[in-house]
């Protein structure tokens, strides 16, 4: 990674987890995904990257946690164009290992958020949301 050798043990195979509607907390890797609804009149705007806000008008359950993939894609937050996971990547200078271990948010076979990354702007609160689904990622 630039000038630094990192060496760091080798990913397992793909994983896939279903997060259904009623699901609270869900453990993936060597994380927790901690899952809560709530009514737009009652949020804060949370500003830091463990935390994505989503309206829930464009969440399709059940919510899919995988690994990214080559060929994915997403509009990141504050763009109106597509763009590959691949290329967000290189622009957000990630190193390989940090590449394999990133995690993404898939609706309805779109993808919702970079787990810790970037949410898609396809399903940013607006002013018109009603509901929030708000998603917390930490290492337990």
């Amino acid at each position: 990674h630039r000038h630094w050798i990192i060496i760091a043990p080798k990913t397992s195979a793909q994983e896939i987890i279903a997060v259904e509607a009623t699901d609270k907390k869900i453990y993936f890797g060597n994380s927790c995904l901690q899952v809560i609804q709530q009514e737009a009149t009652q949020f804060i705007i949370q500003k830091n990257t463990e935390t994505a806000q989503l309206d829930m008008k464009e969440v399709v359950f059940p919510l899919f946690i995988r690994k990214w993939k080559q060929g994915d894609y997403f509009y990141p937050l504050g763009m109106c164009k597509k763009k590959k996971v691949a290329r967000f990547f290189i622009d957000e200078k990630l190193s390989r290992h940090q590449k394999e271990n990133t995690w993404v948010i898939e609706s309805n076979k779109r993808i919702a958020w970079i787990v810790g990354l970037r949410i898609d702007d396809r399903f940013k609160i607006t002013p018109s949301t009603r509901q929030i689904l708000q998603l917390n990622v930490s290492i337990p």
